[in-house]
C-alpha cells in the first residue's frame, strides 16, 4: 500500500575520520500524502521518544524529520481513521489567503480555535471590511490568533510594497534560478518571548517556505519548528502545497516536489492509539493526475483572483444569494480554486460536494457530508 524511497548521500555514507562515526542521511520520498503520513507515523512509533510538553505528554517525538512529497497534487488524505475534513482543510487555506488575524473566518470550521485566541484591537477598512494597517480606520476588539493565523504574516508587505506571495512570483519570473524566494512566517521582531509578554497564546509552528524552480518545475521546502502528527501534519501540508500550486499557476509551470522539514515531529499521548490504528487499516489510496496549470496570471492578477475567491467563500458561509453561479464561473478556468471553494462550501451547502471536479475528492467529500449531517 505504501511506496517509499530513500535518498542516501554518498559523501555522508562512505567516510569516517578518527573517532567520528559514519553518518548516513536518509530522506524518504512518497507519492501521496496518505503514504507520507503513514511513513511519518511509523517512524515516530519506531524511533520516537517520550518527553514532557506544555500541551500534554508527548508519547513519541522524532527530531530532524524530513520527507518529500513527489506529487503535491496528491495533497489530501483519505485515511478512514484520520478522516481528514475537506471543509476545514479548504476553510483554513482561505483563512490564510484572507490575510486576517481575527478568528472570525476559521471558527465556523473549527470552534476549538478559541483556545488560541486573544482579545485584540483590530482596525478595518470601512469600505472593504478587511483588516487594515491604518490606525485611523475604525477599530474593534476581536478574538485574534496572531501566532496561529498565518494569513496576516503572508500578507505582510515587502519594502517594495508587494505581499510576500506577489514577491515570490515576481522574483521567480525575473530570476527563475533564484535561491531568494523565501516566504517568511516566523517574525524575529515579535515572536520570541511573545507568550511570556502576554501578547499571544501560541507562536507559529512554521518558520518559512522556500520556492525553487528546477528543471522547469516549482519545488517547495517547508521548515517547521514543531508539528503535531495527528492534527497538524496533514492540514499543514495541504495548505502549503495548495499555495505552491497556486504560485505555480501564476508562473505557468507545473509543480515539482514538496519537502516537509520539522525540528520536532511528535505524537501526543492522547493521539497515540489513533495514530497506531491509522497504520493498521487497509484502504485504497487514490492518485490524482499530474497537476497542470489552469490559468496564467501575473503576481498582481493572482492577488485579485485570490481576493475574489476569499470573498466568495465568505458569501457561501453567510448564505448570500448568487454564490452557485459565482462558483460555476471558476470551473474550467480556475479549476483548483473551484474545487477548494466547493470543499469549503459543502459544509454549508451539500450540493457543492457534487460539483468538485477531482473525482476522488468529490466522492470522499460527498460521503463526508452525508455522514456528518
Amino acid at each position: 500500500m505504501m511506496s517509499k524511497r530513500s535518498i542516501e548521500t554518498d559523501a555522508a555514507s562512505h567516510w569516517s575520520v578518527g573517532c567520528v562515526e559514519r553518518l548516513e542521511w536518509n530522506m524518504h520520498e512518497y507519492d501521496t500524502l496518505d503514504e507520507l503520513f503513514l511513513g511519518a507515523v511509523n517512524q515516530c512509533l519506531d524511533e520516537g521518544h517520550a518527553i514532557d510538553s506544555r500541551d500534554g505528554g508527548v508519547a513519541r517525538e522524532v527530531l530532524g524529520f524530513s520527507a518529500r512529497l513527489n506529487n503535491p497534487a496528491c495533497n489530501f488524505m483519505f485515511n478512514p481513521v484520520r478522516r481528514m475534513s475537506p471543509h476545514y482543510a479548504a476553510g483554513e487555506l482561505f483563512w490564510y489567503l484572507s490575510g486576517d488575524m481575527s478568528l472570525t473566518r476559521i471558527l465556523p470550521y473549527a470552534p476549538g480555535y478559541k483556545r488560541f485566541g486573544n482579545e485584540m484591537t483590530v482596525h478595518r477598512d470601512p469600505d472593504t471590511g478587511k483588516e487594515s494597517r491604518q490606525p485611523q480606520h475604525p477599530a474593534s476588539r476581536e478574538l485574534c490568533a496572531p501566532g496561529a493565523a498565518y494569513g496576516h504574516r503572508l500578507a505582510r508587505s515587502t519594502p517594495a510594497g508587494y505581499t510576500q506571495i506577489a514577491f515570490i512570483i515576481r522574483t521567480l519570473k525575473q530570476f527563475p534560478n533564484s535561491r531568494q524566494a523565501i516566504l517568511g512566517i516566523w517574525d524575529p521582531s515579535y515572536d520570541p518571548g511573545a507568550i511570556e509578554r502576554g501578547r499571544i497564546i501560541t507562536i507559529p509552528c512554521t518558520l518559512n517556505l522556500q520556492f525553487l524552480i528546477r528543471d522547469g518545475k516549482l519545488n517547495c521546502i517547508n521548515t517547521m519548528r514543531s508539528n503535531d502528527m495527528w492534527l497538524g501534519l496533514s492540514n499543514d501540508i495541504f495548505c502549503f502545497t495548495a499555495i505552491q500550486r497556486l504560485i505555480a499557476d501564476a508562473l505557468r509551470i507545473p509543480v515539482g516536489w514538496y519537502q516537509h522539514q520539522v525540528g520536532s515531529l511528535h505524537i501526543y499521548e492522547r493521539d497515540l492509539e489513533k495514530c497506531s490504528k491509522a497504520t493498521q487499516i487497509e484502504f485504497s489510496v487514490p492518485t490524482s493526475p499530474a497537476y497542470t496549470p489552469t490559468h496564467a496570471a501575473s503576481g498582481e492578477r493572482l492577488s485579485q483572483v485570490l481576493e475574489d475567491a476569499v470573498d466568495l467563500e465568505e458569501s457561501i458561509r453567510e448564505d448570500e444569494t448568487g454564490y452557485i453561479t459565482a462558483i460555476g464561473a471558476y470551473a474550467g478556468k480556475y479549476t483548483y480554486l473551484h474545487d477548494l471553494l466547493c470543499m469549503a462550501g459543502s459544509k454549508w451547502d451539500k450540493r457543492l460536494a457534487g460539483e468538485i471536479e477531482n473525482k476522488s475528492l468529490r466522492k470522499y467529500t460527498e460521503e463526508f457530508v452525508n455522514v456528518d449531517t
